[in-house]
């Protein structure tokens, strides 16, 4: 199975005002077979901590998370065409927004979409029939804050989640809410009747939604919990339940980071860093979650995770200690450790399918 992991490769200050120095250098091109995590080619950037892919049309995303770019302010966005067995650099643009931490692409593929954490802000970039970006850029400032006088005060886009009806919900982080953009072909337009405000102090990571769109699945970062929206006619999402990423009783200092669905949709995944775990749900069949286990992932700060196609397998990058979980996924959902590989500065995974 073709793998592809983004790292930290150059200097960044964090949210939390900390200077993190990562290992990596840049993209990495990888196979994993099971047992190994084999690099095949590694592209040098400047901190493609996330990435989005098209499969279809051979393109990856991978935002530059930085201050500046090419001496412009704000970080950047690159296209990377990927063939079988290689990758090559495309265009580069800035975000328009510092420290640019997520990037997803619209389900109808017209549009990619970065989320720029340091100042709050969103990015949309046009894409031509190719996958190509043409330069064309819609840009939106979020403004407020919340309760933490460190992590919220001010606004902090964290992630952007296209739904199948036309539109995308960007977590705000440091406003403590879930905000919608209508997607239309040719310009975003924001909804703000639609704004989702979550209990102070929350922080909005990020989300998923159901396969039939009917349940979205946030993750709040300083809250430590998963919270579950049913999705109505009307697209409004309406609270259902909000369920703990950590064991009953827990004082760890903790933030919480990813959330993966499994394809079925009958369970859920979560990280915590601090904790250093991953928690497992059982989703029933209305949507609602049920705390299945919390494992602990065997290094620390699981920042991202990916399920393998063939559902057989969980990746969980250890940011903090240059290395990847191995973990298999059993018939029941639930998860057991197989390994650690070695890998500096995992921040993003993304396996391929076809390639």
């Amino acid at each position: 199975m073709r793998v592809l992991i983004g790292t930290y490769s150059e200097p960044i200050v964090f949210g939390t005002d900390k200077l993190f120095s990562g290992n990596g250098k840049g993209l990495y091109d990888c196979v994993f077979d099971g047992e190994q995590l084999t690099v095949r080619h590694v592209m040098p950037m400047g901190n493609p901590s996330f990435m989005a892919l098209d499969e279809e049309r051979g393109m990856l995303y991978a935002v530059r998370e930085n201050k500046t770019f090419a001496g412009t302010y704000g970080g950047g966005i690159s296209e990377v065409m990927i063939g079988n067995g290689s990758v090559s650099m495309g265009s580069s643009f800035p975000t328009g927004g510092t420290d640019p931490c997520h990037v997803a692409i619209d389900p109808f593929r017209h549009w990619i979409a970065v989320a720029n954490y340091g100042d709050g802000s969103v990015s949309f970039f046009a894409l031509d029939d190719s996958g190509h970006m043409t330069g064309k850029r819609e840009h939106f400032q979020h403004t407020g804050q919340s309760v933490d006088p460190v992590r919220q005060s001010a606004a902090h886009a964290h992630q952007v989640i296209f739904d199948r009806h036309g539109y995308a919900w960007v977590t705000d982080l440091g406003c403590d809410m879930v905000m919608p953009y209508a997607v239309f072909r040719d310009h975003i337009a924001p909804c703000p009747e639609k704004n989702v405000q979550v209990v102070p102090g929350s922080g909005p990571r990020a989300g998923v939604f159901s396969s039939d769109g009917r349940h979205f699945y946030l993750i709040q970062e300083l809250g430590s919990c998963v919270t579950h929206f049913r999705i109505g006619d009307d697209q409004t999402m309406m609270l259902a339940e909000s369920v703990s990423t950590l064991p009953d009783g827990s004082i760890v200092g903790n933030t919480a980071a990813d959330i993966q669905l499994a394809k079925d949709g009958t369970h859920l995944y979560a990280s915590n860093r601090g904790h250093d775990s991953v928690c497992v749900y059982h989703v029933d069949g209305n949507g609602c979650l049920k705390t299945v286990e919390i494992v602990p992932c065997h290094g620390r700060t699981p920042r991202h995770m990916a399920l393998s196609p063939d559902g057989r397998w969980l990746l969980v990058g250890h940011q903090n200690s240059d290395s990847i979980a191995v973990f298999h996924v059993l018939a029941d959902g639930r998860l057991a450790w197989d390994r650690n590989l070695p890998f500096p500065t995992p921040v993003c995974i993304r396996f391929v399918n076809n390639m």
